[in-house]
């Protein structure tokens, strides 16, 4: 089972990080602001192919093996529940 301490590339750190590094260029490099349009879809296009890249490394098998997630929640199982009961109190 996969742990989430075990994840292999911050792509969303990554992502954010990309996004804010381009406005603050776009801040401080005053030409850069004459030609704002074109390096804001230039930097949409790096974003989305980080993404499209970050999307293609996803382990979509292990997406569901969380066990923490119950915990997130605020769930807490003190008693045996039926499986009816346990999903109609989920979703």
């Amino acid at each position: 089972m996969h742990n989430v301490i075990e994840a292999a590339f911050p792509w969303l750190t990554v992502l954010i990080a990309v996004a804010l590094a381009g406005a603050f260029l776009l801040w401080v490099v005053k030409p850069l602001r004459a030609r704002a349009m074109l390096f804001g879809i230039g930097l949409s296009a790096v974003i989305l192919i980080l993404f499209l890249v970050a999307a293609s490394t996803f382990d979509f098998d292990a997406a569901g093996r969380y066990s923490w997630l119950r915990t997130i929640r605020g769930f807490r199982r003190s008693a045996p529940v039926s499986r009816g009961a346990w999903t109609a109190w989920v979703w």
